[in-house]
């Protein structure tokens, strides 16, 4: 499959996946209060192989209701690929009608998203970088120049894979990444990743969290933070740099 191919297969899942993240306001939402009192009914639906835990995925947290704390219903994925929904009638018609629109547009398999992180701590002072920091070094030339910072060490860097809608997470001797990026359009010709984020620095107990939008290839200093690394009397002053990249 060529890059125009990728892309439009791409473009094709981010506008099924928006449906979903609209569905509870537009579709199931209404439902909610005709729903406290009514029977609970299970219901089976055909989606496509290709994405069809996705669409469980993304359906079970549309009916999450407005607190957080309970769901309109409960979906489940049958060995034969078929969605099993168990809820309220009048919620089952939300689903159908949700399910309808987003086969009707046929989004393409689920993607395979990378992310990468280089934990990288900095200071100012004479002598070389760390290098093997080279493949960043646009971010860190960006940091020297509104910062000062001059001379930085890898701390260690991670990377992950996961499925579009899930969740993964890698540790490593030091630091520790867990991630749950999806795709979503960000343009006419653009797609982009869209992630909630943790980073944790295990030896120092430092944490950064975010929910991020990220530009695929692009790298992405995402914060900094105070930094100690051996006698703080002593030692000179440090910074701790996160710097992020999501790759389709």
């Amino acid at each position: 499959m060529n890059a125009s191919n990728i892309l439009k297969a791409l473009l094709a899942f981010a506008a099924g996946l928006a449906i979903m993240i609209f569905a509870y306001a537009t579709l199931i939402n209404p439902f909610w209060e005709a729903s406290r009192s009514g029977a609970t009914v299970m219901r089976s639906y055909v989606v496509h192989g290709d994405h069809a835990d996705e669409v469980r995925v993304a359906l079970q947290s549309a009916l999450r209701t407005g607190d957080g704390k309970q769901f309109l219903g409960r979906v489940t994925l049958a060995p034969n690929g078929q969605l099993i929904v168990t809820a309220p009638e009048s919620i089952q018609r939300g689903v159908s009608k949700l399910l309808d629109d987003v086969l009707s547009m046929s989004p393409g398999p689920t993607p395979t998203i990378k992310l990468e992180a280089w934990f990288v701590r900095g200071e100012a002072g004479e002598g070389a970088s760390d290098p093997r920091l080279g493949e960043v070094q646009p971010a860190l030339a960006a940091i020297t120049e509104t910062q000062g910072t001059t001379r930085f060490q890898l701390i260690e860097k991670l990377a992950l894979h996961a499925r579009a809608g899930h969740a993964a997470e890698v540790e490593g001797a030091m630091t520790r990444i867990h991630a749950e990026p999806t795709v979503r359009r960000a343009g006419p010709k653009a797609a982009s990743v869209s992630t909630g984020i943790e980073l944790n620095v295990k030896r120092v107990g430092v944490r950064f969290a975010a929910d991020l939008e990220l530009t695929p290839g692009e790298l992405l200093v995402l914060g900094q933070s105070a930094y100690a690394e051996g006698d703080p009397a002593t030692a000179p002053p440090q910074t701790l740099y996160y710097i992020v990249r999501a790759t389709l």
